[in-house]
């Protein structure tokens, strides 16, 4: 109670005495109360009338209980929280490691440390916090498991939380000087049967020293051997072979004299191996196919180009090589099949150079030109080579007749072959030479043999005027034509184009081999049109092989003038080099899966190739070039969801005699069709599994009538289970919820470090019996397991997160000491203007009546 209530007291029995005068006889009494009540006064100080004292600011620690840490860290890093937390009011500690466990009561939680979950323990504590301003102290070795989603929480909330100061506590992480560790193996997760594969299984090791390795596939050991390591990281290869359809399981193991953690030395994979891929071979060479698959050791296939099958069934291949033909045997409905193949099966598709391929074959402005990873261009040369053209065409009474039933000049194949010509010959320089020679029972020169620039200037005029009439003399026509050549001193590249509907009258066909033959080895050329059904093909196909030129076969007239065209320009050889060819690998390409294990100093020579331009500029990968011009030899890209390779020389023939017999020449085509196959597990179920604290799955579901196709309508509604065979053997079996369209989710509790088999199945409407997707766990040790850095500091990556921490939210570091130091003692507040005038006043209050009566002489001395 105040003693402020003995003044009003002390002033009552002022005035009492003032009445009576003191001139009864308890005055004297009444003096000593008034005396007393008012000295007892003076002896307290008036209490201030403040408000309670403020409750201060939460503060929230989060501490670092993962088994990154020292466990002398763990320990002292623990006991000093509890001390923290109970010197002062209004503060919380939550401990961390695969989750956060916020300190509610006496009992401090056991915290599971096979993971850094600092992200979580953030948003827990600013879930506390709320908008009140505050303090948030992190005690940590900066090792998150996610560091992405601790550095996005930090940032979150330093933008936020303006009131809100963050303090960091550095503690030390676990690097003891002898620990060797293995890290996760790089394997692929499918393969196809029959193919070699390698993994990589990354060692680290403290100091160089012998370390004996093991090998175990399916749970059982296959190898084991005592290998030299070298200090630092060793990628240990693991040579492996697809052979069974299956699940395959891996894992490795080091074992290392004197490690204080072996925990951290073994490593698991898993690979599902799918029936072996087929290959389809499309070529008018169709003994090609055995020996290319005695090289590759793949299952092949071989049809000729018109009998390329449609998009259904073609499902059962993985990788079409389209070998050496012009594109005019393939129609537009076959292309956009090969498209589709591609493009929207994600399946593989390799072009195959050769005299009859890419702009020789007369593959520009078709529909597979944008295919293609290379240009259908010839490369810049600082000179292009004149060429000498003649074109030898059949004007029997034939080629004057309309092949259709409508009356229309458009299509008679005489008025086509007239405008084929001119349009050949405008593709042909100044320098150039050309001769036109018509034939039927006799040929003649109806544009001799001379400049190019005088021949245009005639050739209208000249070609009007061959009119259809007589048999066909083709054998006449063709020593015509080559006499000619051989006299006429002209240009170093000379050609020869013959067009023929119909049958020779003359010459035999070893006759017609025997001058073809000769014309080639005089350095002629001779390629051969077979226009219609009713030409000769076989004489045709025998003409242009032994010409080193190129057949067509044309049964649409209409198509003439672009392959003449097309002719033309290839004749100039300005998309052609011949002579001895070095393979180089592309300096920005060295690595490039493609050429794994192969040293290009070692390749054997080419002797020709289709010189194309490079599609680098639009993503293409140029792996192999050649030596001289730079050139592209092999290009590859991805196109749609499938893979296309081009070789731009041929295979096994005129230009690859050494391939042929080179030791590695299959496995190199294995490796090009390897990077060309799609991925086995590509299909309209993919799942996709994360371990972290947890293991989560999703499983993509959609419905289509081609399996190993990523295309289809969602799949909704279905009952979609997980099963895995545990560590024990015992099946455990978890339902998967449906999240989104055709999307379904599992998280289930993290095993323990192994890997296990499994499968998502499930049974689409209509179907009769469940489908399977293969799904294994590999659950491989922590990270928290694994040391810092290899050869650094103890503490690099605590200063490297800490540093980059700090910049983001602004805050400081501090230490243990400082946080448990003891406050400093509060010195006594001097008095306040108030508690100074309070006490004046009382004074006056004491010696008025002093004053009063000293004056009136009421005092009992007087």
């Amino acid at each position: 109670m105040s003693p402020w209530f003995l003044l009003p007291l002390a002033a009552i029995l002022l005035a009492f005495a003032w009445y009576l005068r003191l001139r009864w006889k308890p005055a004297y009494a009444l003096r000593l109360t008034l005396l007393t009540l008012a000295l007892l006064a003076s002896t307290f100080s008036p209490r201030p009338l403040t408000s309670p004292a403020p409750v201060p600011p939460r503060q929230i620690l989060i501490l670092d209980q993962s088994d990154s840490l020292t466990p002398e860290a763990r320990t002292a890093s623990l006991a000093q929280a509890k001390t923290w937390q109970t010197a002062e009011a209004n503060r919380l500690v939550i401990l961390t490691g695969t989750q956060p466990e916020p300190v509610t009561g006496e009992d401090w939680p056991t915290v599971n440390g096979r993971a850094t979950n600092l992200a979580g323990a953030l948003t827990l504590a600013t879930g506390l916090l709320g908008n009140a301003p505050g303090q948030i102290i992190l005690a940590t070795d900066g090792r998150a498991t996610d560091s992405l989603a601790t550095h996005s929480a930090l940032s979150q909330l330093s933008t936020e939380h303006s009131e809100l100061t963050i303090q960091f506590v550095p503690l030390e992480s676990f690097a003891p000087a002898n620990d060797l560790y293995v890290g996760s193996i790089y394997a692929p997760s499918s393969m196809w049967q029959g193919l070699s594969f390698q993994a990589i299984i990354p060692i680290y090791t403290p100091h160089a020293g012998e370390a004996t390795l093991q090998i175990f596939q399916n749970g059982e050991p296959v190898a084991e051997e005592t290998i030299l390591l070298p200090q630092g990281l060793t990628l240990q290869p693991l040579n492996l072979q697809a052979t069974t359809p299956e699940i395959l399981t891996l894992a490795a193991t080091v074992t290392y004299p004197d490690d204080p953690r072996p925990e951290n030395n073994t490593a698991y994979a898993a690979l599902r191996i799918y029936p072996a891929p087929r290959v389809l071979i499309v070529t008018e060479n169709p003994a090609l196919a055995a020996p290319f698959a005695t090289a590759t050791g793949l299952e092949t296939d071989v049809l000729p180009p018109d009998q390329l099958p449609s998009l259904t069934d073609l499902e059962p291949y993985q990788v079409i090589l389209l070998h050496n033909f012009l594109a005019t045997r393939l129609t537009e409905a076959q292309m956009r099949t090969l498209q589709a193949f591609t493009a929207q099966l994600g399946r593989g598709l390799i072009f195959i150079g050769g005299h009859n391929a890419y702009t020789l074959g007369g593959y520009q402005d078709t529909l597979l030109e944008p295919l293609l990873p290379v240009r259908l261009e010839p490369p810049p040369r600082p000179q292009n080579d004149a060429l000498t053209f003649v074109l030898a065409f059949d004007r029997s009474s034939s080629m004057g007749r309309n092949p259709g039933t409508v009356n229309d000049r458009n299509k008679i194949p005489l008025n086509l072959a007239r405008e084929a010509a001119l349009r050949a010959i405008d593709t042909l320089g100044p320098d150039d030479y050309l001769g036109l020679l018509a034939f039927s029972d006799s040929a003649d020169w109806i544009i001799p043999l001379g400049p190019a620039d005088i021949g245009k200037t005639r050739a209208l005029d000249a070609l009007t005027q061959v009119a259809a009439s007589g048999g066909t003399s083709i054998y006449n026509a063709l020593t015509t034509a080559i006499n000619g050549l051989l006299a006429t001193p002209t240009t170093e590249t000379r050609h020869l184009l013959l067009l023929s509907d119909g049958q020779s009258a003359d010459g035999t066909l070893e006759e017609f081999l025997t001058l073809a033959q000769f014309a080639h080895a005089q350095g002629l050329t001779l390629s051969t049109i077979a226009l219609g059904p009713e030409a000769d093909q076989e004489l045709m196909t025998l003409l242009a092989e032994a010409g080193g030129g190129r057949f067509y076969s044309v049964l649409q007239p209409t198509d003439l003038p672009q392959i003449l065209v097309d002719e033309s320009q290839a004749a100039r050889g300005d998309n052609l080099v011949e002579g001895l060819i070095r393979p180089v690998a592309n300096d920005n390409e060295p690595n490039h899966p493609i050429l794994s294990g192969f040293r290009t100093g070692l390749m054997p020579s080419l002797t020709g190739y289709n010189a194309l331009k490079s599609k680098a500029e639009q993503g293409a990968e140029d792996v192999l070039l050649s030596a001289d011009f730079h050139d592209p030899l092999l290009s590859v890209w991805q196109y749609g969801l499938g893979r296309v390779a081009a070789w731009t020389s041929d295979l096994d023939d005129e230009w690859t005699t050494e391939w042929a017999t080179w030791d590695d020449h299959g496995r190199f085509w294995a490796q090009i069709i390897l990077y060309a196959l799609p991925d086995p597990s590509l299909g309209p179920g993919q799942v996709e599994i994360e371990v972290q604290e947890t293991v989560h799955l999703t499983a993509q579901l959609l419905g289509s009538s081609l399996p190993q196709t990523p295309t289809g309508l969602p799949l909704n509604g279905l009952e979609v289970r997980y099963t895995y065979l545990d560590a024990e053997g015992n099946v455990q079996t978890y339902p998967m919820s449906q999240t989104a369209p055709g999307l379904y989710e599992l998280t289930l509790p993290r095993p323990a470090e192994g890997v296990y088999r499994g499968v998502v199945n499930y049974k689409p409407d209509g179907a009769q019996t469940r489908i399977e997707i293969a799904a294994p766990l590999v659950i491989n040790y922590p990270t928290e397991w694994q040391p810092i850095s290899a050869g650094g500091s103890a503490n690099a990556q605590t200063e490297s997160s800490l540093a980059q921490w700090l910049t983001t939210t602004g805050g400081t570091i501090t230490n243990w000491e400082t946080l448990n130091a003891p406050p400093p003692p509060v010195p006594p507040a001097p008095p306040t203007p108030q508690q100074i005038l309070s006490r004046f006043l009382l004074a006056l209050l004491l010696l008025w009546p002093v004053e009063i009566a000293a004056r009136r002489k009421w005092m009992p001395w007087r």
